[in-house]
This record gives structure tokens, C-alpha cells and sequence, in this order.
């Protein structure tokens, strides 16, 4: 099957050069930067970001300027002959790129990437040199045009940089469509642009296959070869039937690989692979979206793509995770607010069925002009990147501004390079979408909160559908903070039944996945999120997991403490399950029987104790809290995924969770492993834990990390790189 790691790759060959950076945060002049005594400075490995431990602070202004980065590589003999590009993933900002001191060009990340010629610029059989200079600092002229958006414009290289080979002749994979079409007989339409940079004419034809995901061929047909003359382009196209493919859907995301072969002279010279999945898609007026026939709700989140400690450099391991924790909660839709957003999340979301929203960089600043000139580019480049995954369904081209000349021609680029799917933007003044006669521009109306304008808003869109991309934002529930979470779930409470219960409404996207950082008015931090900024569950994700979840569970949520009041005194607990029925224990004592999947408001005699939920005639499922006594000491252990999370864990005397514990924990690291705390040294812990992102640091050895408070047993876990 196609690695989805590689699904974008058009080379025969690619150079890693992910590893060994050194970067310094400030400016540094090209000479300095280019020469052989190039200055000390942090080596890094990418995905990388200079803003890991300056956000997500109150009062604190993030750095915004320049960043350099340089390495240095040996170039391999078979990158000798054909073309060489210098490859990015996506990263925010602008700048300057140099080989062995010489300019390789202007880049300008756009969340994309770039990619530059670089073979005149190499030197085969030695050692090169690269350097980067970069800045966060950008013009109101680069997406999404507004200095200080409601997220944050992290800088530095946020995704991998790798070398890639091509021959001369070779496919553009920038201009590949692949659209899988579902049915009684379904195909795969596809073009790919064949361009031969070089003087001499050449014979060249396309091989085209389609595989399962085993790797068993289902169909392949080759194109009749074809004179490419020199310096020019050509065009291929093919209808290939596609026999026995299953349908990808939300509950069975059956994907396959597309390859493209280039033949020169009847030789293979070059490959391009996308992963596909075969469906219907489709919003019908007055109606919702379907998949495959079927009426679906999208039930789904707002992500931001970031974290404290990592800045916007989340690894393909944490994109995996993020979207798991989506499918956990029973969702199946993620708008991707408010910029394009990394492949390897996209990748993730197309094997877990949760489809899509992508989305333009834009935050309140949709205009004309040169902005729009930019959009262009961007919108093209997204649409160009993301058009071959099943889970996108739809294009978002802005949040909250609205420009009439912008949409249509945004709207007409869309239909240009993806008549599939419908576009959308996110409208939160009605009465300003009139104003600047917007309102009947997208195919999909996109309302942000404004529940009572549904109904116009679904009347003037060209499919009659609406989709509410943003609902129930709580700011203010911090993990931890019992009485706030619980306002966060009464907010989801009043407004998606509302939101349920309109015909014509697709489906919703809450506000949002997880708490982020703003400078937006002072705010610094926003609570928002279902889980916190470290991704730890709160209440509103046990609510959501209860409501839209298939898979069993069971969680309790009380204040099982003591407190001032007669021990009789009866406290609020919170139960959420998807099992038939839950017996609810204190100190092993049955005090009552629940019925029914959801969230179930109890009140119970306190008593100092084990209170406990345990599934009734199931598989034993249980939840429980227990009364602990004073922090005694801190624990440390492998959360999930090996070798990318911990969990710390603030216990009693007796090993039981201390939930009312909050503040910060102290965190040292020896050995070659990496840990990403929100500060240098401090792990900020809520409700009595915390989750600490880590990485092997690339030695051969054990690391030791160690967690330490005042008045608190320190703890340690050893790691051994792989």
C-alpha cells in the first residue's frame, strides 16, 4: 500500500534532510550564515519551531522575527544527472535559501512548503552546504493578513526538508488529479503533466495502476508513447476501471493506491503514488450531506495544529494522536481552523474515516488586492496537495471576513481544479454578509454561532445546506476547574440537539478541539478545548464520547473529598457511558441502578471512600474515584504510544490520584531523549496530571527523565532509544 508518508513523492530518489540543523534564533547576515566558520548555535532536527516555550504563558509575547537554520550534507552519485529539488513541508512565513552560499531562491512556507531547482547549485562527490534564513514578522500581505489572528503564526521550519530527484523528463505531480468516481462501475479519472526539461526530444508514456491495499493488483493500463519535445510538456489522461473496490466511508475507510509510472524510451524514470478512496459525497438541498446514499450527521471539532512545547512542529506520531482522540470522542468531522494543515493529519483522517474541512489561511481578513493575489496561490496549492484524499469534502475559503470579488474567484479557482466538491466560508455577522453581498456566494452556508440565521443563511446558499463551523465556545474551561468544565458540557447541552434538529443543517464543527494561544486581545490563553492544550480529556470530551461514541466505556466525574459538612452531605456525579446500564457502588455498597447511554446528573451521599460504576450483565467495564489524602509523591509512566508521550500523575501516600492538585512540576532530562515542556523545565500539571510530548533523542543509550516538586517523592522513567 502507499506510505503516507511518501504519498506526495513524484522522485525516484529523495535525501532525507530532516536531522542535524543548526539553528539561532535572530538575524544573521548570508555571509555569516553561508561561510565555513558559520556560528554555534542549537542543533535541531525538523519538524522544528522557535516559538516551543514561549506561549501558552500569561503575559507573555511570543518571539516574532528571524530565525536561521544551516547544515551541512553530502550530495550522493546518483543525484549527478537529472533534475534536483529542494523540498518543504508546510511552515508559517517568509524567506531566503541558500546552496554552498549561492541563492537558491525566495521561499514563502504558506503552511505548503516549497520547491526549488537546485541541481545547477550542488557540488557530487563533496560536501554542501544550506542555510536558511527565515521570519514569523510577516506583512498584512501574507495569509492570512492580519498581525495578531486568533491563533498564533509560529515561525521556523515546521516540516521536513528532504532533496528529491528526477530525470530530466519527469512527472509534475503539483498537477495531478486523481478523482476516484463510485458506482455501478466505478474508475479512476486521472491527468498527469509529463515535462521534459531538457534540449532533446524524448518517447515518453504513462503506466497507470491501482492496487489494493495488500499490494494485489485490481487494474493497470499503460498510454500509447508520445514524442515530448524538448523544453515543452505533455499531457496524459486515462479513465481505468476500478473492479470489486469497496467503498470508503466514516465507519469503513477502505483506501487503495494510485500509481503513475513515467516511461522514457520504455524505461521507468520516475513514479508518483496517492493514496484514494472510492465514495459519494454529496450535500442535498434542504436535506444535509450524504455519504455513499446514506444521510450522515457531521458531528465533528475545530483543530488548531499546535501544542506548548512543540510550537506548530507536531510530529507525524502527535497528528495521529490528535485525530485518534477525535474518533475516541465518537466524532467525524474536523474543520482544519483556519490554514492548511500537515499531510500527515490529513493521512490520519483519511484511515480513521473523520472527514474534512479544509480551509484557506484567514482569520477576519478576507480582501482584494495583493492578499487576494496570494489566496490564489494558496488556494491553489491546497486544493492542488489535498484533492486526492477521501476524507475532504469540503473547501473553506475564509473565516469571518467576507469580500464579494474574493469568494468569486476563489469560488471559480475550486471549480477549476475540484468540480467534486462544494466550497464554504465561515459567516459570523449576518447582517455584514448582506451588507457586502456574500451571502449567496458558497455552495455550503458556514455559520459561526449565530444559530437563529440558519434558516437565510440555508436559503441563500447554492446547495440549501448549512454546516455551523463554529458552536459552544467555553473559554474559560480549564482543565481541572470541576465548575467550568461542567458549564463547558451545559453549553454543548443547549446548543447541538438545537443544532440536531434542523433538516437542512449537515452537521456542526464545536469550538474546538483543544485549549490554544492567542495574543488577540490580550487573551494569551483560551480554554476552549474539549482536551487541553496537552490533549488530556475534560468533561465536554466524556459528554461528546457518551452522545456520539459506538464503543463501550464508562467515566464518573465527582468531588469525592472531604469538605466542612456533615458526611451525609449528597454531591454532584457526573456518569458517562455508552453501556445499556451501570450499577453505582460506595465503599462496595450498591446505592443505585442507571439506565440508559449518556450523561446521567447524580446526587449521592458523600462518604469518604471508593465511589465506583460498574457495568450491569456486560464485560465488566468500571470507573473509579477514590478519597485520597495529602500529595505525597509523583509517578511517571508511558501514556499510549511509546517513546512520544508520558503521563505524570500527582498520588497520596496510598497511590490514589490526587484530583485537586494543581501547579507546576519540576522536569530534568538526561541522555540523548527530548522532552517539549511548555517552559524549559516545568511541566504544568491540572486536576492531579499532565501529559509530557517526548522524543528518542537518535543515540544508542538510555535517557532518564525525572519529575520533582517541593514537599513531593520525586519520580523517573528511563528511556531507550530505538
Amino acid at each position: 500500500m502507499c506510505n503516507p508518508e511518501t504519498n506526495n513523492s513524484a522522485a525516484t530518489t529523495q535525501l532525507d534532510l530532516s536531522d542535524s540543523w543548526v539553528f539561532h534564533r535572530g538575524r544573521i547576515s548570508r555571509r555569516r550564515l553561508c561561510g565555513a566558520d558559520a556560528p554555534a548555535g542549537e542543533t535541531v532536527s525538523l519538524p522544528h519551531s522557535w516559538n516551543m516555550t514561549d506561549t501558552f504563558q500569561p503575559g507573555v509575547q511570543y518571539y516574532r522575527g528571524t530565525g536561521a537554520y544551516h547544515r551541512s550534507f553530502a550530495c550522493p552519485p546518483e543525484f549527478s544527472s537529472g533534475r534536483i529539488w529542494l523540498c518543504s513541508e508546510g511552515f508559517y512565513g517568509t524567506g531566503k535559501v541558500w546552496i554552498n552560499g549561492r541563492p537558491a531562491g525566495n521561499v514563502n512556507g504558506q503552511f505548503l512548503g516549497f520547491r526549488l531547482p537546485v541541481d545547477a547549485l550542488l557540488r557530487y562527490g563533496e560536501e554542501n552546504s544550506i542555510a536558511c534564513r527565515l521570519t514569523n514578522r510577516c506583512g498584512n500581505r501574507e495569509l492570512p493578513g492580519i498581525r495578531h489572528p486568533d491563533f498564533l503564526l509560529h515561525g521556523g521550519l515546521a516540516g521536513r526538508v528532504w532533496l528529491e530527484k528526477t530525470g530530466d523528463c519527469y512527472l509534475d505531480d503539483r498537477h495531478l488529479q486523481v478523482h476516484p468516481v463510485a458506482g455501478a462501475a466505478p474508475y479512476v479519472n486521472a491527468t498527469v503533466c509529463v515535462v521534459n526539461s531538457g534540449k532533446a526530444a524524448v518517447k515518453a508514456a504513462v503506466a497507470w495502476s491501482l492496487k489494493t491495499p495488500a499490494g494485489s493488483l485490481l487494474a493497470a493500463e499503460e498510454s500509447v508513447a508520445t514524442t515530448v519535445a524538448g523544453d515543452s510538456r505533455e499531457t496524459f489522461s486515462i479513465k481505468l476501471p476500478a473492479p470489486d473496490v469497496q467503498l470508503w466511508s466514516d465507519k469503513s475507510p477502505q483506501l487503495y493506491c494510485f500509481e503513475v509510472v513515467l516511461l522514457v524510451d520504455d524505461r521507468p524514470a520516475g513514479n508518483v503514488k496517492r493514496r484514494i478512496g472510492f465514495r459519494t459525497a454529496e450535500f442535498r438541498p434542504g436535506e444535509g450531506f450524504f455519504l455513499n446514499g446514506e444521510r450522515l450527521l457531521l458531528a465533528g471539532c475545530n483543530r488548531h495544529e499546535s501544542m506548548p512545547g512543540c510550537g506548530n512542529a507536531l510530529s507525524v506520531a502527535q497528528h495521529r494522536a490528535d485525530a485518534a482522540a477525535i474518533r475516541q470522542m465518537g466524532l467525524n468531522f474536523v474543520r482544519l481552523s483556519h490554514y492548511p494543515q500537515s499531510p500527515a493529519f490529513l493521512d490520519a483522517c483519511d484511515e480513521m474515516g473523520i472527514l474534512v474541512y479544509a480551509e484557506l489561511a484567514s482569520w477576519k481578513s478576507v480582501r482584494g488586492g495583493s492578499w487576494l493575489r496570494k489566496a490564489q496561490q494558496q488556494f491553489a496549492g491546497m486544493l492542488r496537495r489535498d484533492r486526492h484524499h477521501p476524507a475532504v469534502i469540503l473547501w473553506g475559503m475564509g473565516n469571518e471576513g467576507r469580500h464579494r470579488k474574493a469568494f468569486t474567484v476563489l469560488a471559480s479557482l475550486a471549480k477549476q481544479l475540484d468540480p467534486s466538491r462544494p466550497v464554504i466560508y465561515a459567516e459570523n455577522h449576518l447582517y455584514r454578509a448582506r451588507r457586502k453581498k456574500t451571502v449567496g456566494l458558497p455552495d455550503v452556508w458556514g455559520c459561526n454561532y449565530e444559530l437563529d440565521s440558519l434558516e437565510e443563511g440555508c436559503r441563500a446558499a447554492k446547495l440549501r445546506c448549512v454546516i455551523v463551523s463554529e458552536c459552544s465556545n467555553a473559554p474559560y474551561a480549564r482543565r481541572g476547574d470541576l465548575d467550568a468544565e461542567r458549564r463547558q458540557i451545559d453549553q454543548l447541552a443547549a446548543d447541538l440537539p438545537r443544532i440536531e434538529a434542523v433538516p437542512f443543517t449537515a452537521g456542526f464543527a464545536i469550538w474546538c478541539f483543544s485549549d490554544y494561544a492567542t495574543l488577540r486581545k490580550a487573551r494569551f490563553l483560551r480554554y476552549s478545548g474539549v482536551v487541553d492544550a496537552w490533549r488530556e480529556p475534560k468533561l465536554a470530551a466524556f459528554w461528546l464520547r457518551a452522545r456520539y461514541s459506538r464503543e463501550p466505556f464508562i467515566k464518573l466525574a465527582a468531588d469525592w473529598q472531604p469538605e466542612n459538612t456533615a458526611s451525609a452531605a449528597l454531591r454532584r456525579v457526573d456518569l458517562f457511558m455508552t453501556v445499556s446500564a451501570a450499577e453505582i457502588r460506595i465503599n462496595n455498597r450498591t446505592v443505585k441502578v442507571v439506565e440508559g447511554r449518556g450523561h446521567h446528573l447524580l446526587q449521592l451521599p458523600f462518604e469518604a471512600g471508593r465511589l465506583e460504576a460498574v457495568e450491569v450483565n456486560g464485560a465488566g467495564l468500571r470507573d473509579v474515584i477514590e478519597t485520597s489524602g495529602p500529595a505525597a509523591r509523583l509517578q511517571l509512566s508511558v501514556f499510549d504510544e511509546p517513546g512520544t508521550v508520558l503521563r505524570l500523575e500527582v498520588l497520596d501516600s496510598n497511590g490514589n490520584l490526587v484530583r485537586n492538585w494543581d501547579g507546576q512540576v519540576n522536569l530534568d532530562v538526561s541522555g540523548a531523549a527530548r522532552a517539549f515542556p511548555y517552559r524549559a523545565g516545568k511541566v504544568l500539571v491540572a486536576g492531579g496530571t499532565a501529559r509530557i510530548p517526548v522524543a528518542a533523542g537518535g543515540a544508542a543509550r538510555k535517557s532518564e527523565l525525572r519529575v520533582s516538586a517541593e514537599g513531593l517523592a520525586s519520580a523517573e522513567i528511563g528511556m531507550h532509544d530505538e
